[in-house]
């Protein structure tokens, strides 16, 4: 029931509208929505722009004027045509991040769900992330440490063999396979433990 739509969609995006670019006033006064809505709650100017538009998605947003404001001449849809190219990067901005937080949310269900812990680190060796079963691993101390953001084994044999390795991974170029390296690292009051330590090639870890 909204008239003014249907002429709306032949504008591309970003290009800012007004009702009377539209639709007659003739035709408008006499539709539901401006008597059911935008005249009770005085709402009947606008100016409006597509900030997205296809088949499976529509994004808009509008700039309501009352009855006392009138109509928005050329100089209002002059300014508000400059800030629609940054409005229209800001959307997609919005929904990269969206699709990134889902990602991320995705892959740490995904990472929880496996029967060993794992610790993500950066180029400098450091601890961007672990996962549960590696934090309890690292805070009880019984033979791995976390010490400057950085994973220690509890001997020193083990701990100078851990970080070698470490280094080795970190510092393996992109573009070059590095096959994993595993280190062995005793417990106390247990059997040891084996870490595998593998590079990660991609740029963004998520892809892993």
């Amino acid at each position: 029931r909204e008239v003014r739509l249907p002429p709306a969609v032949k504008f591309g995006v970003g290009v800012v509208m007004t009702e009377d670019m539209l639709v007659e006033q003739r035709e408008l006064r006499c539709s539901e929505i401006y008597n059911d809505l935008l005249r009770p709650f005085d709402i009947p100017h606008f100016m409006f722009a597509w900030v997205r538009k296809s088949e499976s998605k529509v994004q808009t947003i509008a700039i309501e004027g009352t009855l006392s404001h009138g109509a928005f001449d050329e100089r209002a849809v002059a300014r508000f045509s400059k800030v629609m190219p940054h409005l229209i990067r800001a959307a997609r901005m919005r929904e990269h991040f969206v699709s990134v937080r889902d990602s991320q949310h995705a892959y740490r269900e995904a990472m929880e769900t496996l029967p060993f812990g794992i610790v993500v680190l950066d180029e400098k060796g450091q601890i961007i992330e672990a996962t549960s079963i590696a934090e309890e691993a690292l805070s009880l101390g019984h033979a791995l440490m976390q010490r400057d953001r950085r994973v220690h084994a509890k001997h020193t044999d083990d701990d100078r063999e851990l970080q070698r390795t470490t280094r080795n991974a970190i510092s393996s170029p992109a573009h070059t396979s590095v096959s994993a390296g595993t280190v062995t690292v005793r417990r106390v009051g247990a059997s040891a433990l084996k870490l595998t330590v593998l590079p990660i090639a991609a740029v963004d870890r998520f892809s892993m």
